[in-house]
């Protein structure tokens, strides 16, 4: 399991838009940014469903959860661990295997509740 480093997100200037990088802000089209880092390590979980008919090559995964989670201003969306889920949640991202194709492990990003 490893943490989420770093993915670049910008913040307008003018309106406060985050987005990732671009020459003009997609609400506000100004062309003045500052860097925003998000703060992976403490969010809170906006939203979530369990998924129970999963397709025949993950059915024995059965029940898991996908969820959205707020870290500072962004939204992103990913695999939930842990029981007993409720929005408003504090969790963490992390990137970790969440399946594999033809053998090779495909990385995902998972919201890991804190304790």
């Amino acid at each position: 399991m490893r943490r989420v480093r770093e993915v670049s997100y910008v913040k307008c200037k003018r309106c406060g838009q985050i987005q990732f990088p671009r020459a003009r802000c997609v609400k506000c089209r100004f062309d003045g940014f500052e860097e925003f880092h998000p703060g992976w390590e403490s969010g809170s979980l906006v939203s979530f469903t369990l998924l129970h008919a999963l397709p025949e090559r993950a059915r024995g995964e059965a029940p898991y959860a996908l969820g959205i989670a707020e870290f500072g201003g962004v939204r992103c969306f990913g695999r939930v661990r842990g029981k007993d889920l409720k929005v408003g949640v504090k969790v963490r991202a992390v990137i970790d295997v969440v399946g594999e194709v033809g053998g090779a492990p495909i990385r995902g990003l998972i919201l890991v509740p804190e304790e």
